[in-house]
């Protein structure tokens, strides 16, 4: 673990190259072995049915990104409208470590 760049800087827990590597590397695949993420993803999807609004927007910060929505539209959920995702993968491997571009996708 290496030292923070200033005394009010959080330390660096994880190295975000090799986290990067990894969520590379499982990208590769993951359709392969998706299933407890589709699940989860599921689970959410139903839950957003017993809260009473509606979701303009929304941002899926997973390390997979996409699947939330795909799913959710799979269930037909009618409340949620765009859901953005941070498209860069070294960002998604550095979580709140700069700011994160968003690619909102457009609902059809």
């Amino acid at each position: 673990m290496s030292a923070p760049a200033s005394p009010s800087a959080p330390p660096r827990l994880f190295d975000p190259r090799r986290r990067a590597a990894r969520l590379a590397r499982a990208a590769r695949r993951f359709s392969d072995a998706d299933f407890l993420h589709r699940r989860a993803a599921g689970h959410m999807a139903q839950d957003l049915e017993f809260i009473l609004r509606d979701f303009a927007a929304a941002v899926d910060v997973s390390a997979h990104p996409g699947l939330f929505e795909a799913v959710a539209r799979e269930e037909g959920v009618a409340r949620l409208g765009a859901v953005a995702v941070i498209e860069d993968a070294a960002v998604r491997a550095q979580p709140a470590s700069m700011p994160c571009r968003l690619r909102t996708a457009r609902r059809t």
